[in-house]
């Protein structure tokens, strides 16, 4: 789902309930890199390097806690403001889901960039690197 400001209420107006009547055995899944950083990505708002890659860290922080306490009207407006997260529309549709379906937490599992976890394998220039997170909601 793109960027719109009404992503949570465009999943109110196609909501599955012909496949799921009950909300038993839905399944609901959103997919976003977070901060992409660095030169390549033309953006560096905090400068280049390791201390840059903290700030980007930060960045995509403020809006995995949105994702963890459960705000999904607020999804769209953080990532407008930050660009902390290439799906912020399909995030904020899914929790809205999810809330709907009767979920009431979502777990953080683990938060990382691409330049953390290449590190050891492929040592490079910690200019640039892409932010990612697995999030369990139920």
């Amino acid at each position: 789902m793109p960027l719109i400001d009404n992503a949570v209420q465009i999943w109110k107006g196609n909501r599955p309930s012909a496949c799921c009547p009950t909300w038993r055995n839905c399944v609901f899944l959103a997919s976003s890199d977070l901060t992409h950083y660095g030169p390549a990505y033309r953006f560096s708002p905090a400068g280049i390097g390791l201390e840059g890659l903290a700030w980007a860290k930060q960045n995509d922080a403020r809006i995995l806690r949105l994702i963890t306490d459960y705000s999904p009207a607020r999804i769209v407006p953080e990532v407008r403001e930050r660009a902390n997260a290439c799906g912020g529309g399909a995030i904020a549709a899914m929790l809205a889901a999810c809330q709907e379906a009767g979920a009431t937490r979502a777990t953080l599992l683990r938060h990382a960039n691409s330049y953390e976890t290449l590190a050891g394998k492929v040592p490079d220039d910690p200019s640039n690197a892409v932010g990612y997170a697995g999030v369990v909601v139920s």
